[in-house]
């Protein structure tokens, strides 16, 4: 790292005068010593390295908190650029809307489909813009999708507060939980591998597209990543000094988790397999410094580790089902699963044993009355059916309701920059010769999302669904410029300067192509598909195009002097707000013009796609049959004549 390298130099020498040994600042007492320094295992101690270094338990230097203040102040800058030139996204406009309604009413019945932790976030600015909320017809929690949507279009584009305003400043909470996701990573990153580490980690974080992509959105995904980092690292340092402030603390950060987004809930296997390594390293520091957790574990450790994560469960569960609770404001408490349907049977048949010995014992538990939110069992419900039903998903020109396994790991190969995976390879490598205990739990957690969403293949449609894999795989990858690494003077010195060389081009190019595709960061792709304008080709929805690019097709149409375009697209956003005249074509999310109807309405066939008038913009969600299937299936052996954010194709009138 050759730019590190004039103060990574300062940083040994300044630093070295005042290293202090873990033992000299806290001591910890062995198996067998008795229980008189259990006041030794305060908080604080959760946040200790796995293995301290020259700098870890040192003030940072005045150099390396101004490059952490740069690198934040770069990420927040490029977030916000690129969130002013792009329209609200497919699920944005539901979700800000009902965030907002949320605060006003009371009421969570509104958009049950996700937790709403982020979403009362994103309507917090809204609560001081004061946009008035438009009459509610019927019962919110019995609208279809099509309800919510238009409720959702009517609140944002019908308001006496400007449309653009109310989107700019929902979206603002997501930039402030990217700045804190990045401290955490930086943090966690320097914990175990020294400032170097926490810088590298935290550079690959700030210019990351994935990362920036999500950030200037209102949605959960980002929020979601920064609770289950912050979960792990609470976790770790639990493990490592457990107390009853780490298991509470832990218990905050996962109830957090699971309040911002359903899928949370698979934290738990992620802390028992975490638990099973302990068992298997038999780490005594994972013993909780309670007389009869350590008489067991005097003669045998396991037993004593087995305890203390049995004993932390305990903690943990109830916090984060009161963290749950309190972000649905204590809604209707204590409901059974029973309550959900009319008809026990269908709920014993979705659960697969209707008809087995089982019936009847399970029948009996979902009356039982659960410490949950009322809006958090019935949106279990909704997830479960969608889990069941699937969505239409398109890989590499072909559709499918099923999907393929190995679609998630291929998008994660293609949309990731080649310098993170080269960087990754080389950390993996290393790795298989040193793992600590906080680089077992980053490598499960990431593993484990990569799995789950690729075993659920029938509901990924976005890249976001495993979007918390990249600040874990950023933090080891970290380690490549840890303290007494590979890169801090243990190699040969020909091979270190090539090392040092390679990961300066590395870095360099990364940053280039951050600087390449933006303000795109949704629509990136890497060189091995031939980047973003090839993107368009592999994969669709929110791996690519979420309806965002709307501005950007009214600034291709003043650049070129065009007055009126045939559209085709799919989205939340109202192409009219942005002064776009537009023939309507068969779409999902556009508003019909001269008195035609929504494409939900019309049961009609389509007419004739006619090529011969242009020009034609296409969403590339439409271009590849994900709806409308096979309708604009022509224009897919065309090359179109320019791509407007890489997510709307341009197409001249064929010569046919």
């Amino acid at each position: 790292m050759l730019w590190l390298e004039p103060y990574a130099s300062m940083v040994h020498r300044r630093e070295i005068r005042h290293r202090t040994t873990r033992a000299e600042t806290r001591r910890r007492p062995r198996l067998g010593e008795g229980v008189s320094g259990r006041t030794s295992h305060r908080f604080p101690t959760t946040l200790l390295p796995a293995a301290p270094t020259s700098d870890t338990l040192c003030v940072m230097t005045r150099r390396a908190t101004a490059l952490v203040a740069l690198l934040l102040a770069l990420f927040c800058g490029l977030a916000l650029d690129s969130m002013r030139r792009k329209s609200v996204t497919t699920d944005e406009i539901a979700y800000l809307t009902a965030g907002y309604y949320h605060w006003r009413t009371g009421d969570f019945s509104f958009n049950a489909t996700n937790p709403p932790l982020m979403k009362l976030l994103s309507a917090v600015p809204l609560l001081v813009l004061r946009p008035s909320l438009p009459p509610v017809e019927g019962d919110p929690g019995r609208w279809n999708e099509i309800e919510q949507w238009h409720y959702a279009r009517r609140f944002l584009y019908e308001n006496r507060v400007d449309a653009d305003t109310i989107l700019w400043w929902a979206r603002i909470p997501t930039v402030v939980v990217g700045v804190l996701l990045g401290l955490l990573v930086f943090s966690f990153a320097r914990a175990l591998y020294g400032t170097r580490g926490g810088l590298l980690a935290l550079f690959l974080y700030a210019l990351s597209p994935n990362i920036l992509a999500h950030t200037r959105l209102a949605t959960q995904d980002l929020a979601l990543s920064a609770c289950m980092l912050w979960a792990a690292r609470a976790f770790w340092g639990f493990t490592r000094a457990p107390s009853w402030r780490g298991a509470v603390h832990s218990g905050l950060a996962v109830g957090a988790a699971v309040a911002t987004k359903s899928t949370a809930m698979f934290f738990l296997p992620i802390f028992a397999l975490y638990g099973g390594v302990l068992l298997l390293r038999a780490d005594r520091d994972a013993v909780w410094p309670l007389s009869w957790v350590r008489r067991a574990a005097a003669t045998r450790p396991r037993v004593g580790i087995l305890l203390s994560l049995l004993t932390a469960l305990m903690v943990m569960v109830p916090v984060a089902l009161l963290v749950l609770n309190a972000a649905y404001l204590f809604t209707d408490p204590f409901r059974s699963l029973a309550s959900l349907t009319d008809d026990p049977q269908k709920l014993l048949k979705r659960l697969h044993v209707l008809g087995t010995p089982l019936a009847s014992p399970v029948a009996a538990l979902t009356r039982l009355p659960l410490p949950l939110p009322g809006p958090f069992l019935e949106l279990l419900s909704f997830q479960f059916g969608r889990v069941s039903s699937g969505n239409t998903i398109y890989f590499c020109g072909e559709t499918s309701r099923r999907g393929w396994y190995w679609m998630m790991g291929v998008a994660f190969l293609i949309k990731t920059p080649l310098p993170t995976l080269a960087l990754l390879g080389a950390t993996l490598w290393g790795l298989l010769r040193r793992r600590s205990n906080a680089e077992w739990l980053l490598l499960i957690t990431a593993g484990f999302v990569l799995l789950l969403f690729s075993y659920l293949r029938s509901v990924c449609i976005g890249l976001r669904y495993i979007l918390p894999v990249f600040p874990c795989l950023f933090v080891l990858i970290g380690g490549l410029a840890r303290d007494g690494g590979p890169l801090d003077g243990t190699l040969p010195t020909v091979r270190l300067r090539v090392a040092r060389a390679g990961l300066g081009l590395l870095l360099a190019g990364y940053a280039a192509g951050a600087a390449w595709v933006h303000p795109h960061y949704l629509a990136h792709f890497n060189p091995l598909v031939g980047g973003p304008s090839q993107g368009y080709r592999y994969l669709a929805d929110s791996f690519l195009d979420w309806g965002q690019d709307l501005p950007g097709l009214r600034d291709y149409m003043l650049r070129n002097g065009l007055k009126r375009i045939r559209l085709a697209y799919f989205g939340s956003a109202d192409a009219r707000h942005y002064g776009i005249d537009y023939e309507y074509l068969p779409s999902v999310g556009l508003a019909p013009r001269d008195g035609g109807r929504w494409w939900y309405e019309s049961s009609e066939p389509l007419p004739p796609l006619d090529l011969s008038r242009g020009p034609i913009a296409v969403s590339a969600t439409l271009l590849a049959g994900v709806f409308l299937p096979g309708y604009y299936a022509p224009l897919r052996k065309r090359t179109p004549a320019a791509q407007i954010g890489y997510t709307i194709l341009i197409y001249q009138p064929s010569k046919d």
